[in-house]
């Protein structure tokens, strides 16, 4: 018996380094990937584009719910009660959803990849703010000075950019925005149902609003141009098809990697994707990184790794079973559900 326990912590210990191997993995590839069918592909459609990796989401999200036998606390929730603000509020996280996606790729269509790896790591300064404005959050000045660090880096490494793109960053500013709206909405109203729910299962039903959202956007905005310059873009259907097949491995992937995981663990891995991220896309696409930016994503960094540190207490403190005990600190939704570019 105590071989076959060593032989299964022995599988446990190895799995849990391959599954963040391959989570960092196809989260880079899928954003160089992403950035070889917007620019180089002349696919430079962000509409049609995000329409294709939530219909690859809402399928495979599914699919994998019924494969791994997985609850469905949502499903049961609207079915079984009349209050239709879980139902409302995932409508509306799912337009935001798409939204953010569009955004995200208006962003990597205009910008380099590691001006935007740079600029998102300003995502848990606006989660702050945007909780705040909901009520999830209150207002601390420490918290405060630290989301201000954050800000501070991101705004020297954005003005550091050598092919600074204005619209770039309103269009990832943009994308931030509504993307962490997302997260608080279903926050909200998951904390209000009592409800724990996987981020599998999220994705399973935010993702066809978000497709429907999408549907016409696209058919006015990008459909004739699709149609009319088929012949310019159709060499880049391949790196098309490979996109929506990283998207639907990487959702499994994000869901494997929460299960064997801390919060910490993924939140300091997801900082070794972003570094991974940008080097990849040096090499490849020959992209230069100013010193200066260097600078402002190192102080963004050190800001985002002081103002997870005191998430990352708080969760590590045992809650107790008595009335007098205080709870154990809430993983923030945001975690879990991750950012729209890994979708």
């Amino acid at each position: 018996m105590a071989a076959v326990e060593e032989q299964k912590d022995l599988k446990s210990s190895l799995s849990v380094p391959l599954w963040i191997g391959c989570w960092i993995s196809l989260s880079f590839s899928i954003i160089i990937v992403n950035k070889h069918v917007l620019t180089v592909s002349n696919f430079s459609s962000p509409f049609a584009l995000a329409l294709w990796h939530m219909l690859i989401a809402s399928s495979t999200s599914r699919m994998a719910i019924g494969l791994l036998g997985l609850p469905d606390p949502i499903k049961e929730y609207t079915s079984s009660s009349k209050d239709t603000r879980l139902r409302n509020k995932t409508a509306l996280a799912g337009c935001l959803f798409a939204g953010a996606l569009v955004c995200g790729n208006a962003a990597l269509h205009l910008m380099s990849v590691p001006a935007v790896q740079m600029l998102k790591v300003a995502n848990p300064a606006a989660t702050y703010a945007i909780s705040i404005v909901m009520g999830t959050e209150k207002l601390q000045l420490l918290q405060s000075t630290k989301v201000l660090l954050v800000c501070t880096g991101v705004a020297i490494a954005s003005f550091g950019d050598v092919e600074l793109s204005l619209w770039g960053i309103v269009a990832q500013v943009g994308s931030t925005a509504m993307d962490t709206l997302r997260c608080c909405f279903l926050q909200q109203v998951m904390q209000q149902s009592n409800l724990k729910v996987s981020p599998l299962v999220t994705l399973a039903h935010v993702a066809p609003y978000s497709a429907i959202a999408l549907i016409l956007p696209m058919a006015a905005i990008e459909g004739p141009r699709l149609v009319r310059d088929y012949g310019e873009w159709a060499h880049g259907i391949p790196m098309l098809l490979l996109s929506g097949l990283l998207a639907a491995v990487l959702n499994f992937a994000v869901f494997k990697v929460i299960g064997l995981t801390s919060a910490l663990t993924t939140s300091l891995c997801g900082i070794l994707k972003d570094w991974a991220c940008i080097l990849v896309a040096m090499h490849v696409f020959g992209t230069a990184v100013s010193k200066m930016q260097w600078v402002g994503y190192s102080i963004a960094i050190c800001g985002l790794l002081w103002y997870q540190s005191g998430r990352w207490k708080a969760q590590a403190q045992p809650s107790r079973s008595d009335d007098t005990s205080c709870k154990q600190a809430p993983k923030p939704l945001l975690a879990d559900q991750h950012k729209a570019e890994e979708v």
